[in-house]
């Protein structure tokens, strides 16, 4: 399930999920986005509950400003949201680093 996830966080435009019914352009675009976050959400959760190691996390913010847009940029915030109590506690530079990245947008 992890490297479904990833793959899907990767390669959105590219996904493999279909969808039951008919949907326009945008209406795709905005389930496709709901995904993504989801995605990033879950990514969240196993890092808090130490399931994935904090290289993962590192790909994934990387991976976020290699493309700044609202789209990347509201993912990245869900995800520090998400574990920025635990990054404050086990690895403050590395939060203090995305802050850092963030300020400079």
């Amino acid at each position: 399930m992890l490297k479904r996830c990833q793959e899907e966080f990767y390669n959105s435009e590219k996904t493999t999920i279909t969808f039951p019914f008919q949907m326009d352009g945008e209406e795709e675009s905005a389930r496709l986005r709901e995904i993504k976050l989801g995605n990033i959400r879950l990514i969240g959760d196993f890092f808090i509950k130490n399931a994935i190691p904090i290289k993962i996390i590192q790909e994934c913010v990387e991976f976020l400003f290699k493309n700044v847009d609202n789209s990347n940029m509201s993912t990245f915030c869900e995800l520090l949201k998400k574990i920025c109590k635990k990054l404050y506690f086990n690895d403050p530079d590395f939060l203090n680093k995305m802050v850092k990245q963030l300020e400079e947008i």
